[in-house]
């Protein structure tokens, strides 16, 4: 045997046992902190609600609805369960996450919804880990810190105040990968058509278009910047490269929204679906100092106190708390961000720090209210993003990666202490990134823990009146749910929560409910019509229609 070729072999069994084990001991860290965080210990607990209230209950209700229709929901059509008589076509705008949605949805044919629900909550924290450990091997971190960086990063402030009410938005875990085509693209050399890097780069790109729109936004705008760097640089090759890297991810967006463009090619463009405004971008825009103040939950009084007083002081927050970096995310970023600017100035280093610094700032610019993305989207007349503070997953991302880079160089690296440094850091950052639970008011001035327990006998009292009123009326009869309310969007009406009223549909299995027909649409009319009418005249109306019941 040759003994070069077996040491090399040794060398990397040594590699492949250390990233194991240090990506192992991100994700079980991971896993029980978020377990004691939402108090989710056995497979009981995973079948009662996190929430049971706002868009998480439309998020409980899509995953019904992709496990209702499988595989045809990926091409578009009615749901025939949802907007009875008619069905309900969800397609007005453009949802690229369908491949996701569906997979949790068979996963909830075996569990349950809010079971399903709540494994993928943590299932796609810990895919992030891995995703983000991946990305930071390959940009050359030592495993400690990837596994470090990785764990702030799957579990961070954004994971947690997202969760299942924006359970879209938790699915990041392409967004290392996105950072990582950045990175290659913006090297000295960048990409060139047809290497190994580049195929990768187009899996990535593939996949990110297919992930959610902010994110693929956020990516793209990115990858403008560093084509105009490119062509200043007159890098032509490298500019091609992310030019095409670029068509894929949007070409593949564009092919699985092609039922979108269809819907909107035929019927016309739907204007009241999910309406926006300019004012809206500038609510929900990025505000740099969120980056910094930690949310009135943080588990630490003192800062908690903080959160509370920029939030009363505020005139506007938007979706405050979800931006912030974390403690050490937030010297991460200070770090990066002064040596980005000192690299910048001199030129003496073109490296990892000026690098993501110039991607922060960029981010930031374009993301801030009254930033690049509001004035551009002023404009054209059109509002396309409107929650653009969503960038900071990505400046989470870069702050992170430079902060495994910097340890991996220091003196500290080969310190026994490095280790026990690691994991402590660990936990401590995996710890105050969940919210206080104590402290949340979920609802009618109830905390978390109290709103939990609510929801865990709401849940089950509505899994029971479902299964009694299936029992009740014809197999296949619609339901009409009062009162009747628009779809997406409402609000509260008269006491009715928005969304709420997937909660029977949650448990029924071959009943047609009127809800959830989106408004705008000729099909979403029948109901607000019929409950409009007299009862004697709604009743014959109903009769004549298939329906069955009426639920208020």
């Amino acid at each position: 045997p040759n003994p070069a070729h077996h040491q090399r072999a040794q060398l990397r069994g040594s590699r492949f046992r250390g990233d194991a084990t240090w990506l192992s001991v991100a994700l079980v860290l991971s896993t029980i902190v978020w377990m004691w965080t939402y108090r989710v210990w056995t497979p009981s607990d995973f079948g009662k609600p996190i929430e049971y209230w706002l868009d998480a209950m439309q998020n409980h209700g899509t995953i019904k609805s992709f496990a209702d229709r499988g595989l045809s929901s990926l091409v578009g059509g009615n749901n025939p369960y949802l907007g009875a008589p008619n069905g309900a076509s969800w397609v007005d705008f453009p949802m690229s996450e369908d491949i996701v949605y569906l997979a949790v949805g068979y996963l909830s044919r075996l569990t349950g919804v809010v079971a399903a629900l709540n494994i993928s909550f943590l299932g796609f924290g810990l895919l992030s880990i891995c995703s983000m450990f991946f990305v930071a091997r390959r940009l050359r971190v030592p495993a400690i810190w990837a596994a470090l960086a990785a764990a702030l990063f799957g579990m961070s402030p954004y994971f947690h105040y997202r969760n299942v009410q924006h359970f879209n938005l938790i699915i990041y875990w392409p967004v290392p990968l996105m950072i990582l085509v950045l990175v290659w693209c913006a090297s000295k050399r960048g990409l060139h058509i047809g290497e190994s890097r580049f195929r990768w780069a187009a899996a990535i790109c593939a996949i990110a278009g297919f992930h959610c729109n902010y994110y693929l936004n956020f990516f793209m705008q990115l990858l403008v910047l560093i084509g105009i760097l490119q062509i200043i640089r007159r890098q032509w090759r490298a500019f091609w490269a992310s030019t095409l890297l670029g068509i894929i991810a949007m070409s593949v967006f564009a092919l699985v929204n092609t039922d979108t463009f269809i819907r909107i090619a035929v019927d016309g463009k739907n204007k009241v679906a999910v309406a926006r405004s300019i004012g809206e971008t500038l609510m929900y825009g990025l505000r740099p100092l969120e980056l910094f103040v930690p949310g009135p939950l943080h588990q630490i009084p003192v800062l908690a106190r903080l959160g509370s007083n920029y939030r009363s002081a505020a005139p506007m927050t938007g979706e405050f708390a979800s931006t912030f970096l974390g403690i050490i995310g937030v010297f991460a970023f200070v770090a990066m961000f002064f040596a980005g600017m000192n690299a910048l100035m001199t030129g003496k280093n073109r490296g990892s720090a000026s690098r993501f610094t110039l991607f922060s700032i960029w981010s930031i610019w374009v993301a801030m209210g009254g930033g690049l993305m509001q004035f551009a989207q002023m404009i054209v007349g059109f509002v396309a993003f409107r929650s653009n503070n969503r960038i900071s997953i990505f400046i989470t991302g870069f702050a992170l990666l430079y902060m495994g880079r910097v340890l991996g160089r220091s003196s500290f690296q080969r310190s026994e202490w490095a280790k026990v440094a690691a994991v402590l850091l660990m936990i401590f950052g995996l710890w105050e990134a969940g919210p206080n639970q104590g402290r949340k008011i979920a609802m009618n001035g109830m905390n978390h823990w109290q709103a939990r327990v609510r929801w865990a006998e709401q849940s089950a009292a509505d899994q029971k009146f479902a299964e009694a009123l299936e029992a009740a009326v014809p197999i296949g009869s619609a339901v009409l749910d009062l009162p009747a309310l628009e779809f997406p969007e409402l609000g509260t009406v008269g006491g009715v929560l928005d969304y709420d009223q997937f909660r029977p549909y949650l448990y029924t299995k071959e009943l047609r409910h009127s809800y959830a027909a989106i408004k705008g649409r000729p099909e979403a009319r029948f109901a607000v019509e019929v409950a409009s009418l007299p009862p004697r005249r709604m009743i014959e109306k109903l009769k004549e229609n298939g329906f069955s019941a009426i639920i208020f």
